[in-house]
C-alpha cells in the first residue's frame, strides 16, 4: 500500500509494471471507498425505515437515519476525489510519459 503512495511521487523512479500495480491498488481504493459510502447509505435508509413503525420517535430516529446516510456517502465520495484520485493522477500521467518515451 505505501508502494503505490511511493510510486505517485514526482521524484520516485518506478518500473511500469510498479506503476501498474499502483494504478490497480488506486482502482480497487476508490471503488472501496465508494461502496462503503453506498452501504452506510443503505445502512442509514435501514434506520429510517426501522423507525417508521415507532411512531413516538420518528422524527428523530428519521433525522439519525438521514444524517448517517448523508455522512456515510459524503465521506465515501470524498475520500475517493479528494485523496485517491490525485494519486491515481500521478500514477497515470507517469505512465503516460514512460510510454511516450
Amino acid at each position: 500500500m505505501g508502494h503505490a503512495f511511493r510510486c505517485a511521487g514526482r521524484n520516485y523512479p518506478a518500473s511500469a509494471e510498479e506503476l501498474r500495480v499502483a494504478r490497480e491498488f488506486f482502482r480497487s481504493a476508490r471503488t472501496t471507498f465508494i461502496g462503503t459510502g453506498l452501504v452506510g447509505l443503505v445502512m442509514g435508509f435501514m434506520r429510517v425505515l426501522e423507525g417508521a413503525d415507532k411512531s413516538a420517535n420518528y422524527s428523530t430516529d428519521a433525522l439519525l437515519g438521514f444524517s448517517i446516510a448523508l455522512i456515510t456517502i459524503f465521506y465515501g465520495l470524498a475520500t475517493a476525489v479528494f485523496l485517491i484520485e490525485p494519486f491515481a493522477s500521478a500514477i497515470r500521467k507517469k505512465l503516460a510519459q514512460q510510454a511516450a518515451d
